[in-house]
């Protein structure tokens, strides 16, 4: 009973150990490091080494979330591949050629005045590529002054 008593509280320790360190750190992609952690089934000192290793800067966590995926995308489309490597070094998104390989923004077709039948057909075709329509599924389609 002692053994196991001494084992929880070493366990608790660097629960609080870790806890702390996250609260003190500054180390970019946090959740991609605890996510990997979990993923690998590290327990709580591997967490503490990691999280260790990657303040020192020896250990670089990947994996962005599409919030940081979207937004290294925005800078790559609107401002070019120098901003999106500036973006890429001094915040640590995603770099040009993730943000190239990882594009899921489906191209559609405007048109300069009143669309007619093929072009809707051929944007609702390309919005929909790849999922099956078969299963209920709910989508809701936005469209915006349709005239006659």
């Amino acid at each position: 009973m002692a053994w196991k008593l001494v084992v929880r509280a070493r366990t608790m320790d660097a629960h609080k150990k870790f806890i702390m360190a996250i609260a003190d750190s500054k180390v970019n992609h946090l959740d991609a490091l605890i996510r990997a952690a979990l993923k690998g089934h590290v327990g709580i000192h591997g967490m503490l080494e990691l999280l260790d290793r990657a303040s020192k800067g020896v250990y670089k966590p990947h994996g962005f979330t599409e919030e940081e995926t979207l937004q290294g995308l925005l800078f790559l489309r609107l401002w070019g591949s120098c901003v999106a490597k500036l973006t890429h070094q001094s915040l640590g998104s995603p770099g040009v050629s993730t943000l190239r390989s990882s594009t899921s923004i489906t191209p559609l077709s405007p048109s300069g005045g009143t669309p007619t039948n093929s072009e809707i057909r051929a944007n609702i075709q390309a919005a929909f590529k790849g999922s099956n329509i078969s299963q209920n599924y709910g989508y809701v389609l936005m469209i915006d002054k349709l005239e006659e």
